[in-house]
């Protein structure tokens, strides 16, 4: 575990949980509140359209820096992942405490689903 304390304009101190040498995050919280995570995602057979990855656009580990960083409210948080020119495929959890809210996401570079604790679609016998 890592604590930044940028300097940088808009920046939030934030914990990164991570592994030596990794300078984006695979879980973060910052000191405004919100908490970025991720886990792989192997999209159901036969999904359509078919979530694709990349190697040309923002890393998925810098984006979940960024988050923890500079992410203000889960509105800027969500904005910042639309916006985002996304890469691998990954299931994301970001939490808000200034909105007291959760969202989920399955995420690639043409594919960006929004879940939240009612509307979250189960599709896999692994995880009931």
């Amino acid at each position: 575990m890592v604590i930044y304390n940028s300097t940088e304009p808009g920046s939030y101190i934030f914990a990164n949980i991570g592994f030596a040498g990794l300078t984006g995050a695979l879980t973060a919280m910052s000191k405004n509140g919100v908490g970025i995570g991720e886990k792989v995602w192997y999209p159901p057979k036969g999904m359509s359209p078919r979530p694709r990855i990349t190697y040309f656009g923002k890393p998925w580990a810098f984006v979940l820096r960024d988050l923890a960083q500079f992410g203000q409210n889960l509105e800027q948080m969500i904005s910042t992942v639309y916006n985002t020119s996304r890469t691998m495929r990954i299931h994301i959890g970001m939490s808000s405490l200034p909105d007291n809210s959760f969202r989920g996401w399955d995420y690639s570079e043409n594919v960006l689903l929004n879940f939240n604790d009612k509307n979250y679609t189960d599709y896999s016998p692994a995880h009931p």
